[in-house]
């Protein structure tokens, strides 16, 4: 029975009150893989080897260059969270002994210097932890590999010291595997490289360690609340954890506004598109292999209309009689439509224009033929739409001229006054004369 360091013991198919019968072997020329399924809780986390052994084929011959099938005995790992932050192994056994063909032993070889040994992660990893020791005794049992041990190199394992034990550095680093996902088959590879001698793979186990998920908090902020309609306002937002890493998805309601990295636990977005009214915006942090998903509070961001300046133009200012005048409106906010009406006094001289809009600029024109002579008072007024406020001109006075005698016209008149007045003088002396 193997302990294991999360409470829960393991071995040669048993778990702690209940039974696990592994008949399944499956036999390939290029490997065997036998797979036991765990689910464990967050490491530090031991996972035992309980299928059948498993045959180590001999090598060709004694040239080295012609090694027999690489074979693998397979763990599945799953209910691990985090990222990995330590591995070691062992090759188990029960009974330690140098007894060729030996059962109680985790790998049994009649010449273990024929073996490389390698640990395959479950991303694809390899770490060489064996690599033809110098030991050409039996059998490996109870070794424990670990980059921190206090013990030598396995590499220098001699054959005086068969069966081999005990806790040693492996070949190459087990830290090759930090940061990894922990969850999925850990499979324990052997090579036999020279001939002569064989043996099977029969118990071991891997003990990861990872670093948990934790909690984290999403915060919200804007750089200007309230703002106005067109104008580019910041989201700033800061995830706190355990150095979280990853996206940030900004959101209006259900749309999104920016989707972006953290960078040092921070991301921002900026837009100027949202439109007036009211918007529930929240960012949504996606977590990653060391930190939880989270979500920051309802920030409420309030996007006024813009304010709006109208202008009047009138054309002449100053008509003579009979002559027409053209009003000119013009509309400056952030793409206003809408419509202008014009005034003279309180008058409409012409209701509800339609503008046309380039840019930032709206116009309108209102033609009003032959005024009144006489001071006229006009104005224009902007109705306003969904993004712009309404607004109204300054008031413009223009004076239509009167009608007023040339001086061809007064000297007519006066002509025919004094041919008025000769011809009755002259009717005044003939009555005279005939009385």
């Amino acid at each position: 029975m193997i302990t294991m360091s999360s409470t829960t013991a393991h071995r040669g198919g048993f778990s702690v009150g209940n039974t696990m019968a592994t008949t399944a072997r499956t036999a390939l020329a290029a490997a065997a893989f036998v797979a036991m399924s765990l689910t464990h809780a967050a490491g530090p986390t031991s996972f035992s080897y309980a299928g059948a052994a498993v045959p180590i084929p001999d090598a060709a011959d004694l040239s080295g260059n012609l090694p027999g099938a690489e074979v693998g005995a397979s763990i599945n790992v799953t209910g691990m969270a985090g990222t990995i932050t330590k591995v070691t192994m062992s090759i188990d056994g029960t009974a330690c002994n140098a007894t060729a063909g030996s059962t109680t032993v985790g790998i049994d070889h009649s010449f273990v210097n024929d073996l490389k040994i390698t640990l395959r992660s479950p991303a694809g990893t390899r770490v060489l932890v064996i690599n033809n020791t110098d030991g050409g005794g039996n059998n490996f049992c109870q070794v424990v590999l670990d980059d921190a041990s206090a013990g030598a190199n396995i590499q220098t394992a001699v054959t005086a010291q068969a069966p081999f034990t005990g806790s040693w550095i492996p070949n190459a680093p087990l830290a090759g595997f930090i940061g990894q996902t922990a969850n999925g088959s850990w499979t324990l590879l052997a090579q036999d490289f020279f001939s002569s001698d064989t043996g099977n793979i029969r118990a071991w186990t891997v003990t990861i360690t990872t670093l948990s998920q934790v909690t984290t908090t999403t915060s919200l902020s804007s750089t200007l609340n309230p703002s106005i309609f067109g104008q580019a306002v910041t989201f700033n937002s800061t995830v706190t954890g355990a150095a979280p890493t990853g996206t940030v998805t900004f959101k209006d309601g259900a749309a999104t506004l920016c989707a972006t990295t953290l960078a040092s636990g921070s991301a921002s977005c900026t837009t100027s598109a949202l439109s007036t009214g009211s918007h529930s915006v929240t960012v949504d942090y996606a977590g990653d292999t060391n930190n939880l998903p989270s979500t920051s509070a309802v920030t409420t961001q309030l996007v006024n209309a813009s304010p709006t300046t109208t202008t009047l133009s009138v054309t002449p200012a100053n008509p003579l009689p009979g002559q027409s005048v053209t009003l000119g409106a013009s509309v400056t906010g952030v793409a206003p439509g809408g419509t202008i009406t014009f005034y003279d006094g309180a008058s409409v001289v012409c209701n509800a224009v339609a503008v046309t809009t380039v840019g930032n600029v709206a116009s309108a024109t209102c033609l009003i033929s032959a005024p009144a002579s006489g001071p006229h008072i006009y104005s224009a007024s902007y109705s306003g739409d969904v993004n712009n406020v309404a607004s109204s001109s300054r008031s413009v006075v223009g004076t239509t001229a009167s009608i007023v005698p040339t001086l061809s016209q007064w000297l007519l008149v006066i002509l025919s006054l004094l041919l008025a007045a000769i011809t009755f003088a002259t009717l005044t002396r003939a009555r005279q004369a005939r009385g």
